[in-house]
């Protein structure tokens, strides 16, 4: 299995993008909240480049670790200018079977999130910072309803209803907000390790 990563741009403030891989281009016209299928990358110390689209002058140039037959997500993010790449490396592990996987990454700036996975009892996944990616916790394959709350506060910053789960299967739920508008939130749900 060769090394895989994927694209997801939650940048509010930068329209589309084009990432470069070894001077081609891998990622092309990447609009905000807009993601792309796992590509095959070299494991090792790796640099992309983020360009305008149809341009071949770097905005960003981003150097990463790829671990030798993993999968990653590479997220553009940022905000005021301050653009980055966020690499978040993927499940690819022994599935335990009947049972679905759920972890949470923040992407809302400034905010630290707690997230709670209403079950037969409420499972509480505190203190998350941006740009942090939680564990992956093991549930069994079903139907939730989430709330992302501001960490030490009762107000709720989004509310995920009727997320499916099926077994065997590994999630990852993106939270950001938009920078325009931080009282629009939003979410993204990816299956991880699979093309």
């Amino acid at each position: 299995m060769s090394s895989k990563i994927r694209f997801f741009h939650s940048c509010s403030q930068l329209g589309k993008c084009d990432i470069h891989y070894k001077d081609h281009l891998l990622c092309p016209d990447l609009s905000f909240l807009g993601h792309s299928h796992y590509h095959d990358i070299d494991h090792g110390q790796v640099v992309l480049r983020l360009c305008p689209p149809k341009k071949h002058y770097s905005i960003l140039d981003a150097y990463t670790y790829v671990a030798e037959n993993s999968y990653h997500t590479a997220v553009v993010t940022g905000v005021n200018g301050n653009l980055s790449l966020f690499v978040v490396p993927d499940a690819y592990i022994p599935i335990t079977h009947n049972k679905a996987f759920i972890r949470f990454v923040n992407l809302a700036p400034g905010k630290t999130l707690d997230f709670i996975i209403y079950d037969s009892s409420a499972i509480t996944i505190n203190n998350v910072s941006y740009r942090e990616a939680t564990d992956y916790r093991i549930l069994n394959s079903g139907t939730y309803n989430i709330i992302a709350r501001i960490s030490g506060t009762p107000n709720t910053f989004i509310t995920i209803k009727d997320a499916h789960l099926a077994e065997n299967r590994f999630y990852t739920i993106y939270v950001f907000g938009h920078v325009r508008n931080s009282n629009l939130p939003g979410y993204m749900i990816f299956t991880d390790g699979r093309d």
